[in-house]
Parts: structure tokens; sequence; C-alpha cells
């Protein structure tokens, strides 16, 4: 109930495109019973939350060597006045996730990874 509480709020002050919110790699190799993509190891049947690039992993078995790597990201949000996107925080996902504010704009762009690594 909360979540779709907080999801109507957003929808009201905010544009959504959910498109880019979840995508499949299809298939990624098996390494010691592990998704293994970019110098990242999921192990099968769990997922991790990264920090750079903001996403969650989630490694699901398909065969004996390979594995379906599900990476859901942030949702792409576009503030209507009076919000502002602000850029994600410190955290892992979901934290570093941009977020709506009510207020000016942050000073300066969000910052960029340098390529992908755990928390």
């Amino acid at each position: 109930m909360l979540i779709r509480l907080l999801f109507l709020s957003l929808a009201s002050c905010s544009q959504l495109s959910l498109s880019d919110a979840a995508r499949w790699f299809n298939p990624v190799p098996l390494c010691k019973k592990a998704c293994c993509y970019q110098g990242i190891r999921v192990p099968l049947k769990n997922s991790v939350n990264l920090k750079c690039p903001c996403a969650n992993w989630d490694c699901q078995g398909l065969n004996g060597t390979h594995g379906n790597l599900v990476v859901t990201g942030c949702a792409k949000v576009v503030a209507l006045s009076p919000y502002v996107v602000h850029p994600g925080g410190r955290g892992v996902y979901p934290q570093c996730c941009p977020t709506l504010r009510r207020g000016k704009p942050s000073n300066g762009p969000s910052k960029r990874c340098k390529g992908p690594r755990r928390p």
C-alpha cells in the first residue's frame, strides 16, 4: 500500500518513464555458480545493489553454463514546477537514484560512473 501511495504521489508531480527501469541481459556466462558480467559476480538466485552503475543486478539460472542477469535501474524522473530533480545520493541502489524535491535546482551536474563497481 505504501509503495502504491508513493508511486501515485510521484506520478502527480512528475513524469515517469519506466521503460528503462528494467532490462535483461541474455545470456551471461556463469563462473563458479554466479552470473559474471563486467567484472562483477552475482551469485545464482541472488541480487546485489550497486552504486555505480546505480542498479540492482539479479542472477537467474538459465542452464549449466549461462544465466539471465536482470538489471533494474532508476526510473527516469522529470519534475514539474514547483519540484526539481535532485541528483542521486551517495548510497547503493535505490538510494543513489535521483529524487524529487521542492525548490531550486542543485548547483552542478550529477556525478557520472567511471565503470561498474560494487558498494
